[in-house]
Protein backbone atom coordinates (compact mmCIF):
# COMPACT_ATOMS: atom_id res chain seq x y z
CA UNK A 1 0.00 0.00 0.00
CA UNK A 2 1.30 3.44 -0.92
CA UNK A 3 1.01 6.04 1.82
CA UNK A 4 1.05 9.69 0.64
CA UNK A 5 3.86 11.73 2.21
CA UNK A 6 2.96 13.89 5.18
CA UNK A 7 2.46 17.45 3.98
CA UNK A 8 1.75 16.39 0.38
CA UNK A 9 2.67 18.91 -2.31
CA UNK A 10 3.82 21.51 0.22
CA UNK A 11 6.36 19.11 1.73
CA UNK A 12 7.51 17.89 -1.68
CA UNK A 13 8.19 21.47 -2.79
CA UNK A 14 10.17 22.14 0.38
CA UNK A 15 12.33 19.06 -0.22
CA UNK A 16 12.83 19.88 -3.90
CA UNK A 17 13.90 23.40 -2.98
CA UNK A 18 16.38 22.06 -0.39
CA UNK A 19 17.84 19.67 -2.96
CA UNK A 20 18.28 22.58 -5.38
CA UNK A 21 20.33 24.44 -2.79
CA UNK A 22 22.51 21.40 -2.11
CA UNK A 23 23.16 20.99 -5.83
CA UNK A 24 24.08 24.67 -6.15
CA UNK A 25 26.38 24.31 -3.15
CA UNK A 26 28.18 21.40 -4.84
CA UNK A 27 28.87 23.60 -7.86
CA UNK A 28 30.16 26.42 -5.66
CA UNK A 29 32.39 23.89 -3.87
CA UNK A 30 33.80 22.70 -7.20
CA UNK A 31 34.44 26.31 -8.22
CA UNK A 32 36.11 27.05 -4.87
CA UNK A 33 38.46 24.08 -5.23
CA UNK A 34 39.79 25.60 -8.44
CA UNK A 35 40.24 29.05 -6.87
CA UNK A 36 42.28 28.49 -3.70
CA UNK A 37 39.25 27.80 -1.52
CA UNK A 38 37.58 31.12 -2.33
CA UNK A 39 34.03 31.85 -3.50
CA UNK A 40 33.35 33.86 -6.69
CA UNK A 41 32.44 36.90 -4.56
CA UNK A 42 35.99 36.86 -3.14
CA UNK A 43 37.73 36.73 -6.52
CA UNK A 44 38.10 39.51 -9.11
CA UNK A 45 36.53 39.23 -12.54
CA UNK A 46 40.00 38.97 -14.09
CA UNK A 47 40.35 35.65 -12.27
CA UNK A 48 36.85 34.47 -13.14
CA UNK A 49 35.14 35.76 -9.99
CA UNK A 50 32.39 38.28 -9.30
CA UNK A 51 33.87 40.59 -6.67
CA UNK A 52 33.72 43.55 -9.06
CA UNK A 53 29.99 43.06 -9.59
CA UNK A 54 28.80 42.94 -5.98
CA UNK A 55 27.88 46.63 -5.90
CA UNK A 56 25.51 46.08 -8.84
CA UNK A 57 23.29 44.01 -6.56
CA UNK A 58 22.43 41.26 -9.05
CA UNK A 59 22.28 37.60 -8.02
CA UNK A 60 22.54 36.01 -11.48
CA UNK A 61 26.16 37.02 -12.00
CA UNK A 62 27.29 34.94 -9.03
CA UNK A 63 25.51 31.83 -10.32
CA UNK A 64 26.83 32.40 -13.85
CA UNK A 65 30.36 32.26 -12.45
CA UNK A 66 29.75 28.57 -11.82
CA UNK A 67 30.12 27.92 -15.53
CA UNK A 68 33.85 28.17 -14.73
CA UNK A 69 33.76 25.15 -12.40
CA UNK A 70 34.50 22.65 -15.23
CA UNK A 71 31.73 20.32 -14.00
CA UNK A 72 29.85 19.11 -17.11
CA UNK A 73 26.16 18.26 -17.26
CA UNK A 74 24.89 16.50 -20.40
CA UNK A 75 21.22 17.12 -21.23
CA UNK A 76 19.14 14.96 -23.54
CA UNK A 77 15.73 16.09 -24.80
CA UNK A 78 13.31 14.16 -26.99
CA UNK A 79 12.03 16.56 -29.65
CA UNK A 80 8.92 15.91 -31.77
CA UNK A 81 8.75 17.42 -35.25
CA UNK A 82 6.86 17.05 -38.53
CA UNK A 83 8.42 15.08 -41.36
CA UNK A 84 6.52 14.16 -44.53
CA UNK A 85 3.22 14.76 -42.79
CA UNK A 86 4.00 12.46 -39.86
CA UNK A 87 5.27 13.04 -36.35
CA UNK A 88 8.89 12.01 -35.83
CA UNK A 89 11.21 12.25 -32.84
CA UNK A 90 14.89 12.86 -32.36
CA UNK A 91 17.19 13.08 -29.36
CA UNK A 92 18.96 16.38 -28.84
CA UNK A 93 22.07 16.42 -26.63
CA UNK A 94 23.90 19.46 -25.33
CA UNK A 95 26.23 20.27 -22.46
CA UNK A 96 26.27 23.00 -19.82
CA UNK A 97 29.09 23.52 -17.37
CA UNK A 98 28.89 24.08 -13.65
CA UNK A 99 25.17 24.42 -12.96
CA UNK A 100 21.79 23.17 -14.11
CA UNK A 101 19.45 26.15 -14.73
CA UNK A 102 16.50 24.26 -13.22
CA UNK A 103 18.30 24.21 -9.85
CA UNK A 104 17.77 27.96 -9.62
CA UNK A 105 13.98 27.75 -9.55
CA UNK A 106 11.99 26.61 -6.52
CA UNK A 107 9.00 24.50 -7.62
CA UNK A 108 6.72 26.58 -5.40
CA UNK A 109 7.88 29.83 -7.04
CA UNK A 110 4.97 30.46 -9.41
CA UNK A 111 6.58 33.63 -10.78
CA UNK A 112 9.63 31.65 -11.98
CA UNK A 113 8.27 28.26 -13.00
CA UNK A 114 7.64 29.09 -16.66
CA UNK A 115 11.38 28.99 -17.33
CA UNK A 116 13.20 26.05 -15.68
CA UNK A 117 14.15 24.00 -18.75
CA UNK A 118 15.84 26.56 -20.96
CA UNK A 119 18.84 25.09 -22.73
CA UNK A 120 21.52 27.68 -22.09
CA UNK A 121 22.96 28.95 -18.83
CA UNK A 122 23.53 32.23 -20.65
CA UNK A 123 19.79 32.81 -20.28
CA UNK A 124 20.05 33.00 -16.49
CA UNK A 125 18.89 36.43 -15.28
CA UNK A 126 17.61 37.64 -11.92
CA UNK A 127 13.94 37.33 -12.89
CA UNK A 128 14.50 33.60 -13.51
CA UNK A 129 16.01 32.87 -10.08
CA UNK A 130 14.36 31.90 -6.78
CA UNK A 131 17.39 32.28 -4.48
CA UNK A 132 19.44 35.09 -2.97
CA UNK A 133 23.21 34.92 -2.47
CA UNK A 134 24.98 36.24 0.61
CA UNK A 135 28.03 37.92 -0.92
CA UNK A 136 29.76 37.97 2.49
CA UNK A 137 29.43 34.21 3.10
CA UNK A 138 32.48 32.58 4.69
CA UNK A 139 33.18 28.93 3.94
CA UNK A 140 35.12 28.50 7.20
CA UNK A 141 32.16 29.66 9.31
CA UNK A 142 29.43 26.98 9.67
CA UNK A 143 26.95 29.63 10.88
CA UNK A 144 27.50 31.81 7.82
CA UNK A 145 24.39 32.04 5.64
CA UNK A 146 25.16 31.36 1.99
CA UNK A 147 22.03 31.01 -0.20
CA UNK A 148 18.30 31.00 0.50
CA UNK A 149 14.77 31.59 -0.75
CA UNK A 150 14.31 35.06 -2.21
CA UNK A 151 11.01 35.88 -0.43
CA UNK A 152 12.53 37.81 2.47
CA UNK A 153 11.02 40.68 4.38
CA UNK A 154 13.01 43.16 6.43
CA UNK A 155 11.44 45.18 9.21
CA UNK A 156 8.03 44.07 7.94
CA UNK A 157 8.62 45.11 4.30
CA UNK A 158 9.22 42.66 1.41
CA UNK A 159 12.81 42.79 0.21
CA UNK A 160 13.34 44.36 -3.21
CA UNK A 161 15.66 43.09 -5.93
CA UNK A 162 19.22 44.33 -5.59
CA UNK A 163 21.86 44.49 -2.88
CA UNK A 164 20.28 44.28 0.57
CA UNK A 165 22.47 45.28 3.52
CA UNK A 166 21.50 43.82 6.87
CA UNK A 167 22.86 44.46 10.34
CA UNK A 168 22.29 42.63 13.65
CA UNK A 169 19.40 45.01 14.43
CA UNK A 170 17.52 44.21 11.21
CA UNK A 171 14.34 42.19 11.72
CA UNK A 172 14.30 39.51 9.02
CA UNK A 173 11.46 37.13 8.17
CA UNK A 174 9.64 35.49 5.27
CA UNK A 175 6.78 36.69 3.12
CA UNK A 176 4.07 34.15 2.23
CA UNK A 177 5.07 33.99 -1.45
CA UNK A 178 6.88 30.63 -1.57
CA UNK A 179 6.61 28.16 1.34
CA UNK A 180 3.43 28.92 3.25
CA UNK A 181 0.78 26.77 4.87
CA UNK A 182 -1.94 27.51 7.41
CA UNK A 183 -0.40 25.07 9.87
CA UNK A 184 3.22 26.27 9.53
CA UNK A 185 2.89 29.89 8.42
CA UNK A 186 5.60 31.41 6.23
CA UNK A 187 8.81 29.37 6.05
CA UNK A 188 11.85 29.04 3.81
CA UNK A 189 15.06 27.15 3.06
CA UNK A 190 18.50 28.46 3.95
CA UNK A 191 21.81 26.94 2.88
CA UNK A 192 24.65 27.54 5.31
CA UNK A 193 28.30 27.80 4.29
CA UNK A 194 29.11 24.35 5.67
CA UNK A 195 26.68 22.82 3.14
CA UNK A 196 23.68 21.98 5.32
CA UNK A 197 20.15 23.25 4.63
CA UNK A 198 17.59 24.28 7.25
CA UNK A 199 13.88 24.91 6.73
CA UNK A 200 13.16 27.83 9.04
CA UNK A 201 10.20 29.82 10.27
CA UNK A 202 10.58 33.59 10.42
CA UNK A 203 11.65 33.69 14.07
CA UNK A 204 14.43 31.16 13.52
CA UNK A 205 15.50 32.93 10.34
CA UNK A 206 15.82 36.21 12.19
CA UNK A 207 18.01 34.53 14.83
CA UNK A 208 20.25 33.05 12.12
CA UNK A 209 20.90 36.51 10.69
CA UNK A 210 21.78 38.10 14.02
CA UNK A 211 25.32 36.71 14.20
CA UNK A 212 26.84 39.03 11.59
CA UNK A 213 26.37 41.82 9.06
CA UNK A 214 25.21 40.43 5.73
CA UNK A 215 24.94 41.79 2.20
CA UNK A 216 22.47 39.83 0.13
CA UNK A 217 22.08 39.86 -3.65
CA UNK A 218 18.30 39.54 -4.05
CA UNK A 219 17.03 38.45 -7.49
Amino acid sequence: MLIPPVGGKWKAQQINCANNLKSIDASFAAWSQRHDGKLPMQVTSKEGGTMDFISGGGAAVHFLALTNSDVPFVHRDIVTFEQNGTNSQRLNSYTNYGIEPRWLICTSDENRNDWPYKKSVSEIVDTNISYFVDVDAKLNDPKSIFIGDRNLEVNGTPAKSGLLELNPKSSVGWTEELHYSQSHGACGNILFADGHVEFLKSKALNSAFQSSTNRLAIP
